[in-house]
């Protein structure tokens, strides 16, 4: 029995093998693979506000003018409608305004960088001295005439504003923007873009930049300012001076002229009349260099003069105005203009003369 033991062992294996056949490790049938979702495309990228407006052609034409006709080029914020309306003043600057004129000023600068261009505080200094502020400006056309009065040859200005399209709960919100540049004395237009920016990233900054109030203040955000009536009747004189030599130069060059003023006997009267001739003798005589000279005579008789300029500040029907006549010695030519003097000086105006 013992040495039977392991053959017995072996035989009894070799059953449980053909019983249960071979032992495979079990497969399980895996999952399928889950396919994975493609990935969004990225969004398309922002236009910056300098291609949408195409800023570097508005530079440009406003550079061609400047080339055929030099002078300063004033540079103001895009405005947005003020909807408080402080003492009728219909627009204000925002942030988002002075942002807009300092990629104008950019613009223009990369075009021509010759260019004498004020920035919008230069303007604020640029109109004190001509005795204005930007407290006169209640609606955005309101700068032309305002400029008009200082060197600037062109105004570059605008609007920026933000709208809902399609209602406010559900609506896409949009920004606005015009910019403009024209003459300010007769309101040539020389160039101008307008824009609708729909680009998220671009509203979102301008939308945020138009809740911010800029620096520049206008109309009744602006600080008091009382024009001063010296500096109103010179500015008077030299204005009437440049439109009569600007059609009548020929009258004066190369000749003795002599300047007159009348106005009347109160003191306050004669100080004027003295502003009044200082100023034009002062600019008659810068006004013309070489042979077309211009001599100009303090005092003395008509007689002393081949051309007598005579100024006269007079109350009018339709207000006070400087008056310039000039006429060659014998009357062989005479020319003459007139510039009004602001309303709010008439009461005071009409007191002194």
């Amino acid at each position: 029995m013992k040495a039977s033991y392991p053959r017995m062992v072996v035989f009894a294996g070799a059953l449980l093998s053909g019983a249960c056949g071979s032992v495979e490790p079990e497969v399980r049938p895996q999952p399928a693979a889950r396919a994975r979702p493609s990935e969004p495309s990225p969004p398309p990228a922002a236009v910056p506000v300098e291609r949408a407006l195409a800023l570097d052609e508005f530079a440009a034409a406003v550079a061609a003018a400047w080339r055929r006709d030099p002078a300063p080029v004033a540079v103001l914020p895009a405005f947005t409608p003020d909807p408080l309306h402080p003492r009728g003043t219909r627009v204000f600057a925002t942030d988002a305004g002075e942002w807009l004129a300092e990629k104008a000023i950019a613009a223009l600068a990369a075009a021509a960088p010759d260019l004498e261009v004020w920035a919008p505080e230069a303007v604020v200094a640029e109109l004190a001295r001509a005795n204005r502020s930007l407290r006169d400006v209640h609606a955005t056309d309101d700068v032309l005439p305002l400029l008009a009065r200082t060197d600037a040859g062109y105004v570059v200005y605008g609007s920026v504003e933000k709208v809902v399209v399609g209602g406010r709960l559900s609506g896409r919100t949009e920004v606005q923007v015009r910019l403009t540049c024209a003459r300010p004395g007769d309101g040539t237009l020389v160039a101008s873009r307008q824009a609708t920016l729909t680009d998220p990233p671009v509203v979102r900054e301008l939308s945020a930049r138009l809740e911010r109030a800029g620096a520049t203040l206008v109309g009744a955000r602006a600080p008091a300012f009382t024009p001063s009536l010296d500096a109103e009747v010179r500015i008077a004189a030299q204005q009437a001076l440049a439109a009569l030599l600007a059609a009548n130069r020929a009258v004066f060059a190369g000749r003795r002229c002599l300047v007159q003023v009348e106005g009347g006997a109160s003191d306050p009267a004669r100080a004027l009349a003295a502003l009044v001739g200082s100023t034009l003798r002062e600019r008659l005589a810068r006004a013309f260099a070489g042979a077309d000279r211009v001599t100009v005579l303090a005092g003395g008789p008509p007689a002393d003069g081949d051309v007598v300029l005579s100024a006269t500040l007079r109350p009018t029907v339709q207000g006070c105005a400087l008056i310039l006549f000039a006429e060659r010695r014998g009357g062989a030519e005479s020319a003459g203009t007139s510039v009004p003097i602001d309303p709010r000086f008439d009461a005071e105006l009409r007191r002194i003369l």
